[in-house]
């Protein structure tokens, strides 16, 4: 697991071209397998685990609470949502909680590694917040930085 300090937890990953949907699955097998050893993590993204200091680790992350890759992630916030503060924990930054601001409802897109379709789904409470967090964590924002980003 990559920790705090490392410069890849802060650089943007790569997308995932629709040819290289097999190394995505293959990176979500290995955050699988990660996330195992951290009982308290409910998610993981790729440049928490892969080396990534060029922007090389591809757009991924794997959510435990829905057994679900998520390629290429982004999202929006759905109509009527509001900004909330929440403490998130983050599993680069052990021992770390800090109140983050998100959107308590969002529209999530993204590709599914197994079926390589795009897929469009509303989200709330945790979902919408681990989504999110998994989000900034491929864009390089961490809540280690002081704007707030998880």
């Amino acid at each position: 697991l990559i920790r705090a300090g490392n410069i890849g937890l802060l650089t943007k990953t790569k997308q995932v071209q629709p040819y290289d949907y097999a190394k995505a699955y293959v990176t979500g097998y290995l955050l699988k397998k990660e996330l195992q050893k951290h009982p308290d993590g409910v998610a993981i993204a790729s440049n928490q685990v892969l080396s990534n200091k060029n922007g090389e680790a591809p757009s991924v992350f794997y959510n435990a609470t829905r057994d679900m890759l998520v390629v290429n992630p982004s999202y929006r916030g759905a109509s009527g949502s509001k900004l909330i503060r929440n403490p998130e924990g983050c599993l680069s930054y052990p021992r770390m909680s800090k109140g983050v601001i998100r959107l308590d409802r969002i529209i999530a897109t993204y590709y599914c590694a197994v079926s390589c379709k795009q897929v469009e789904e509303a989200l709330e409470g945790l979902q919408a917040m681990i989504f999110q967090h998994e989000t900034d964590h491929l864009s390089g924002h961490t809540i280690g930085h002081a704007n707030g980003y998880a």
